[in-house]
């Protein structure tokens, strides 16, 4: 899966997410908001929030596939 996200003022962080490799994207500005990238099974996922590198795994692990 290939990614377009600027990371230009991020830092990038390696990540579990239920057993997925996962990249965070820890903003240095405190204006711009953090991300968490993953892909599970045929399915790619990207959360941002106002939050913590902890938080947004958490947030992350929650997320289910509904079909």
């Amino acid at each position: 899966t290939d990614w377009f996200i600027d990371v230009s003022q991020s830092d990038i962080k390696n990540a579990i997410v239920n057993g997925n490799k996962a990249n965070l994207l820890i903003a240095r500005n405190s204006n711009e908001a953090n991300g968490i990238a993953w892909v599970s099974a045929d399915t790619a996922f990207y959360v941002t929030g106002f939050v913590d590198e902890k938080d947004l795994v958490r947030i992350a692990e929650s997320v289910e596939v509904i079909k």
